[in-house]
């Protein structure tokens, strides 16, 4: 891309056709100009003149020849096209600068959305770890209760209460019971997942 881009300052012209006429343009102003210099001086010889011509002409081709490297035709390096090439399709200059333009954007959102693939997972994990403490803080201050308050309850209320914890101990033990239960499982269903990969490669191998 940095090589492509370097091709930006060149520059532009749309054809080899107005390539062709700014050269003979030049040759035509310089003719004009070496006419109007051998009349004011009244040499009127052909061989000066067929001289200077041949003189002109080999300065201009130097030139332009020096230009070809910092000159774009139709969107390509000069020096790469042949100068009898005249089928080149138009080049849209403005539309090469918008590519451009939307492949720097593309590389700047696929940036963005990698730093946020790494960044908001971690962000969202802080979020919820931090809501969870809060959350079970607010719990905590909601159970406690002092002695006084615990009378004002009554006996039945107490009980309930009780039952209540039992029954939530109960239930954190069942879910933490699954847990581990399921972590110890992995490795088995994995293990048998691979003998059963195994054997389907095995029978495969068996087929004629």
């Amino acid at each position: 891309m940095d090589d492509e881009r370097a091709d930006l300052p060149r520059i532009s012209v749309d054809t080899l056709q107005e390539w062709n006429s700014m050269k003979s343009n030049y040759i035509n102003a310089a003719v004009a100009s070496l006419d109007a210099r051998l009349k004011a001086k009244s040499l009127d010889s052909t061989e000066t003149r067929d001289r200077c011509l041949a003189r002109i002409n080999e300065y201009i081709d130097s030139v332009f020849e020096m230009a070809k490297p910092n000159v774009r035709v139709n969107g390509r390096n000069f020096e790469e096209i042949s100068e009898n090439d005249d089928e080149i399709e138009p080049f849209d200059e403005a539309l090469d600068r918008h590519i451009w333009s939307l492949s720097d954007q593309r590389l700047k959102w696929d940036r963005e959305i990698a730093r946020t693939r790494v960044e908001r997972p971690r962000e969202v994990e802080a979020m919820l770890q931090d809501l969870f403490e809060r959350q079970q803080e607010a719990a905590n201050q909601d159970i406690e209760l002092t002695a006084d308050d615990l009378d004002a309850l009554g006996s039945p209320i107490l009980h309930e209460l009780s039952h209540i914890e039992q029954v939530f101990q109960k239930a954190s033990s069942m879910a933490e019971e699954l847990h581990q239960a399921r972590i110890q499982s992995i490795p088995v269903q994995m293990e048998r997942s691979k003998r059963v990969k195994s054997t389907t490669k095995e029978i495969k191998t068996l087929r004629p």
